[in-house]
């Protein structure tokens, strides 16, 4: 039986199994000369998805026709593996991707060095793809400077690539001009739009649009275990790494307190980079429960107890009815069951309590 057809079998026979998922690990170490695998790379989950195991996606590390060489300038012992690359690579060897989810962007692969080219020392993973002359009145060092203040990173946190038709505009020098770079989109993928400009006196010599692409390393913290939609996030599952992610989308969390004790805001998966849009801060007040709240006037502290009209999170501003009244105020949510009202900013009746100098 062909691999295809053995792939194409399995398939089938985890028809009724549980729910299978593919998810691209940030970064992955493997053998050089050997293939690289969908498990060298990849998280799988259910039977359907470890059946795809053993599919191909590099050839061999280092192989001139292998489409994920790296590219022109970067070392021999990484590349990057893309999700479009792996969809290829499953779609090839005739998997049904209607049934397997996959998710992440790019994986970086290591190729673990062989003793004999240790002799020859190469550049590291983590060097630059920006290669310019600082001194050079260039647009590439003017795009180099705006994407490094957009994102706050020095030059060697950046691997950037530009279209081919734009290589030839990137380094001519341009000796008492000025150079102007506007960044004019950002976008969910690995590239940002930008607009350039070149002026001589008072006339424009270049007006140019580009598209950089590219990746910024950055602190992350990476999820270590599979979590269910409203789980609540531990610091045991989290741990912080230094990867390269891509330049657009929104940035990832960089501490573990970041998403310590918040909650899943959508099924997770071991491996995840951990974003902002991923956790959401857990419900600490409820409608209609019974909350102290601080009411702060002229000078004194009213403590009275009131009703919440609406569920609230910490740090969220919600209405309030004190006992015995119909009358709304607003109030801050400070903790479980606890709230603050600032009355002088906010004129409203104060519910009678004792009220005592702060």
């Amino acid at each position: 039986m062909t691999p295809r057809a053995l792939i194409l079998s399995l398939l089938l026979l985890a028809g009724h199994a549980q729910a299978a998922s593919i998810t691209l690990l940030p970064a992955a170490r493997v053998a050089p000369g050997a293939p690289v695998t969908l498990a060298d790379v990849a998280t799988l989950e259910g039977e359907q998805a470890r059946a795809l195991a053993h599919v191909v996606i590099i050839p061999a590390a280092g192989d001139a026709a292998n489409p994920a060489t790296p590219p022109a300038g970067a070392s021999p012992s990484w590349t990057v593996i893309r999700h479009e690359q792996v969809r290829a690579a499953l779609e090839h060897a005739g998997a049904t991707l209607g049934t397997v989810s996959l998710s992440g962007n790019v994986c970086e692969v290591r190729f673990r060095a062989a003793p004999a080219e240790r002799q020859a020392p190469a550049p590291t993973p983590d060097q630059p793809r920006v290669h310019f002359d600082p001194a050079a009145p260039t647009l590439r060092r003017e795009i180099t400077r705006s994407v490094c203040a957009l994102l706050g990173v020095p030059p060697d946190e950046l691997r950037l690539e530009f279209d081919a038709r734009d290589e030839p505009l990137l380094d001519i020098q341009h000796p008492g001009r000025r150079i102007a770079v506007q960044t004019v989109s950002t976008s969910h993928g690995a590239a940002l739009g930008l607009h350039a400009r070149v002026i001589e006196g008072d006339r424009l010599i270049e007006n140019r649009s580009l598209r950089v692409r590219g990746e910024v390393l950055r602190s992350v913290v990476i999820l270590q275990s599979d979590l269910a939609r409203g789980d609540v996030i531990s610091p045991e599952i989290l741990t912080e790494s230094r990867v390269w992610v891509p330049l657009g989308g929104t940035a990832p969390l960089t501490r573990t307190e970041d998403a310590a004790g918040s909650l899943a805001r959508t099924r997770l998966t071991a491996g995840t980079l951990l974003r902002r849009e991923h956790t959401e801060t857990p419900v600490i007040v409820r409608r209609n429960e019974l909350v102290t709240v601080h009411a702060l006037r002229a000078g004194f502290e009213v403590t009275t107890r009131a009703r919440a009209r609406s569920d609230a999170r910490m740090g969220d501003v919600i209405e309030f009815t004190s006992e015995g009244s119909r009358k709304a105020f607003v109030a801050r949510v400070a903790g479980p069951g606890v709230a603050v009202a600032d009355l002088d900013d906010a004129p409203s009746t104060t519910p009678s309590s004792e009220a005592r100098p702060r």
